[in-house]
Parts: structure tokens; sequence; C-alpha cells
């Protein structure tokens, strides 16, 4: 069993490298933290992904909304940190509570056109990668195994 909870391991590796990839390519990096938390937990049944909580805003997208003090801290926060000038922060914030989120202006920061979907964009569209890295996983085990078996039986005739 524990060979196959390897598989799932490195396939859970792959899964997670093409999420950060996926994330970065919709121009979500600002400070690194949501994409170093994305992990995952392989089990002998499944693969478990887990990411800051505030992920889920950052995949989906938001109706218009307002702003409680929290909230505009964190957009602050945002703004510093991608060297944007405060005196945007009221522009962005009317922008979302008229468009929600991913606003119209966010996506001249997307490399790929993308601003939300980040992980169910990896597992419908690039499932391919991680079944070919189970496959060839597989086949190197199998292949090793079916080996070991043939070179140890004798032919009865």
């Amino acid at each position: 069993m524990l060979i196959y909870l390897d598989i799932l391991d490195k396939a859970g590796e792959r899964i997670d490298s093409l999420i950060r990839e996926e994330l970065s390519e919709q121009g979500h990096i600002a400070t690194g933290k949501l994409s170093n938390s994305i992990r995952h937990e392989a089990t002998d049944r499944d693969i478990k992904g887990y990411a800051e909580d505030y992920s889920i805003f950052v995949n989906n997208r938001s109706r218009p909304h307002y702003f409680n003090k929290k909230g505009v801290e964190s957009l602050k926060n945002w703004l510093q940190v991608k060297g944007i000038s405060p005196d945007a922060l009221w522009p962005i914030i009317k922008k979302i509570q008229q468009e929600g989120t991913p606003t119209s202006g966010s996506f001249k920061f997307s490399n790929n056109g993308r601003r939300t979907d980040f992980v169910s964009f990896v597992i419908n569209n690039k499932k391919n990668i991680v079944t070919d890295l189970i496959k060839e996983q597989l086949t190197a085990m199998y292949g090793v195994e079916i080996k070991d078996i043939l070179g140890q039986q004798k032919i009865l005739k």
C-alpha cells in the first residue's frame, strides 16, 4: 500500500505545482502567502488539497459587495505589497461595489486572460498531465513486479 501512497503523493505534488503556476499566470501573486500555502495530503484513497482560507475568494467570482473594516485593511495591505498608490483604495472599493470581483481592470494583471477558477482550471484542463504521471508510475511499478515474478517462476511442460 505504501507504493500506491507514494504514487498519489507524487501526483499531489504535481497538482500543487500546476495550481501554483495557474495562480501566478492569473496574476494573483502579491506576497506569495497563498501560493506557498497550497499543499496536499495523499491517503490510500484520494488526494486532498489545502490552502489559505481566503483562497476561495481569489478562486471564485463575487457579486458586487461592500467592505467591512477588516476588508478595507486587507485591501490597503494588498495595495502596499503591490506597490499601488494608496490613492487607488477608494476607486478600487467603488469598482468592487459596482462590479464584484474580478473587476474589469484586474485583467491587466493576468498573463493568460483568466482571473478566477485557478483550481478548477487545473483539475479540468490539465488532468492528463497528472494521469500520465500516475500511469508512468504504475507501469514502472508493475513492470518491476511482473519481471520479478516471471524471473522466479519455472515453466512446466
